[in-house]
């Protein structure tokens, strides 16, 4: 996503590497929730468990090509150009994480679609484009999260 914002912010074309590629996109609340309720629980005592390897990743759903997030975002958001530059990189073609420990012992779960995590992304690039006061942004998305 930030080179997709990137490229929108300064009109520029956006260079991708590996359009097919499957990536877990997901707003980066979802995790950092994630990561409070953990805490909570250890401090707490509740969670006591000898592998220390959590993961908190999307809605399956979630789990999407490149080309499929470039195409989601351009139906809200013009992009300029758009490359196909293959690289040297050696990249794992699919990027998956596995959260149900999270789930099971955590009650956690994703809770916004790739639909929802786009929309709330941009809105916050959009304000911090404008340097409008993206704290008070924060705080609503942060409440929106936590109540749905």
């Amino acid at each position: 996503m930030p080179d997709i914002l990137n490229t929108i912010n300064y009109n520029k074309e956006l260079i991708i590497r590996n359009p097919e590629h499957v990536r877990p996109w997901q707003h980066v609340i979802e995790p950092i929730y994630g990561y409070v309720l953990l805490a909570q629980k250890q401090y707490q005592k509740k969670i006591i468990t000898p592998n220390h390897a959590w993961n908190f990743g999307p809605k399956k759903d979630n789990f999407i090509k490149v080309n499929q997030i470039i195409n989601k975002v351009k139906k809200i958001k013009k992009i300029k150009k758009i490359v196909i530059k293959k690289s040297n990189i050696n990249e794992t073609k699919i990027l998956k994480l596995n959260s149900n420990k999270a789930m099971k012992n955590l009650n956690w779960k994703p809770k916004w679609d790739i639909n929802q995590t786009i929309e709330k992304i941009i809105i916050w690039n959009d304000l911090n484009k404008k340097n409008k006061k993206t704290k008070n942004i924060c705080e609503k998305q942060i409440v929106d999260y936590l109540n749905n």
